[in-house]
């Protein structure tokens, strides 16, 4: 085969636009790479019709654009380039990710079609990379006679990030294969849910009963009755589970539930120090609201804040703000802060009844920012700039038909 009709090879660049979501519950490398790939060879092709799309198609991801150039143009100091440049580096995906879409039009016959096999191919990702790490939880317990759990069972993601992932991995696959394939469907439904479990993630445990909730209420054709009655014994079962399986972790759920209750900010767990530190947000953003500190200083101006008040445990730990709204607002000011309001909320105004799953989504993305800054780093970056991403584009697919 000729290396030019490789690079025309329709069918390559097919295969590189499903890989994508494939590889974002793998490895994220491997998506970098495919990336990169899936570019050079449309870049390759270049022609003027594609300039033309990419320019028209701007406005329909406005959002993402304008959320990334604020990052730009809040580098405020030299001092802080370094942090600025790695902080842009990480948000580089709300850039590439709806170029990723927009090149892919003439590539797509039928957009309800390839939405459908993107879905897929994020399950397919999600299941096989659970089954790796099931498999070492197994292989784990019968040396150590110990379930894993938390980091020892997620082996390269952060737990809470993972959980995520899965948990979108189970909207999907209810909407893909529920009714269509049930053998395939409770197959990885069991695979899926097993490892949201031991993921220990308090976030996602509340995703996992959220998405359950939502997804039997909509989906299951039987008596409202019966549907609160099975949802009632499901949510029991959890619990029941989830008590015998990691007493610890349940205890501390329990114990942070209290500390917001009680205001209680000396409990030496994580949800009690998430509180502290929110606290500390709050006391920073009363002089740095408006503009903010600049692009990629948060975590900075963050430990300047624990050094002065003698919170040496979270300056030893160099902790972020363990909520994505607040560290935003800290770098970008009020301006940066609304620009992230704007792109989550921004689908919604398109999402019809039929599209409920992606509410759901968005909103567990939003609950799961309320705990973690999962912009600071390219796993959480990247899982959102993509689901963002083909949510906006499956929501607008006639204007982006239009353009093709």
């Amino acid at each position: 085969m000729k290396v030019s009709s490789l690079y025309n090879n329709k069918y390559l660049k097919q295969y590189l636009f499903y890989l994508i979501p494939f590889f974002i519950p793998i490895y994220s490398n491997f998506v970098t790479w495919t990336i990169i790939i899936y570019f050079l060879i449309h870049l390759i092709n270049f022609n003027y019709s594609l300039f033309q799309r990419l320019s028209a198609s701007i406005k329909f991801f406005h959002p993402f654009f304008i959320f990334f150039f604020i990052e730009i143009l809040f580098i405020r100091s030299l001092s802080n380039v370094d942090n600025a440049l790695f902080d842009i580096q990480v948000k580089l995906s709300f850039l590439v990710m709806p170029l990723v879409f927009i090149i892919a039009i003439p590539l797509i016959i039928d957009i309800e079609a390839s939405i459908h096999k993107l879905k897929k191919w994020f399950i397919w990702g999600c299941s096989i990379s659970s089954s790796i790490f099931l498999l070492n939880a197994i292989i784990q317990y019968i040396y150590y006679k110990k379930i894993p759990h938390y980091t020892d069972f997620v082996i390269w993601f952060h737990p809470s990030y993972y959980a995520l992932y899965l948990n979108t991995a189970i909207v999907f696959l209810f909407t893909e294969y529920y009714k269509k394939n049930n053998k395939i469907f409770w197959l990885l439904f069991t695979i899926l849910v097993t490892s949201s479990l031991l993921t220990s993630s308090k976030s996602g445990w509340i995703s996992l009963i959220l998405v359950s909730i939502v997804m039997f209420y909509k989906l299951f054709n039987i008596p409202f009755f019966i549907k609160s009655l099975l949802l009632i014994f499901i949510i029991s079962t959890f619990v029941i589970i989830m008590n015998k399986l990691d007493n610890e972790r349940i205890y501390y759920f329990k114990k942070s539930i209290e500390n917001l209750l009680n205001q209680n900010q000396q409990e030496s767990e994580s949800s009690g120090y998430r509180i502290i530190i929110w606290q500390s947000c709050i006391d920073i953003l009363k002089n740095e609201w408006i503009l903010g500190t600049g692009t990629g200083s948060a975590t900075e101006t963050l430990n300047r804040y624990y050094k002065e008040k003698h919170l040496y445990y979270l300056f030893e730990k160099k902790l972020n703000a363990h909520n994505q709204f607040f560290q935003t607002f800290i770098s970008l000011g009020i301006i940066g802060f609304l620009s992230l309001i704007y792109l989550l909320l921004y689908p919604i105004i398109f999402l019809k009844k039929r599209f409920y799953e992606y509410n759901l989504i968005i909103f567990i993305i939003i609950l799961n920012f309320l705990t973690e800054s999962m912009l600071e780093t390219q796993a959480g970056s990247i899982y959102t700039g993509y689901i963002l991403s083909l949510i906006y584009f499956h929501t607008q697919f006639l204007a982006f038909k239009e353009l093709s």
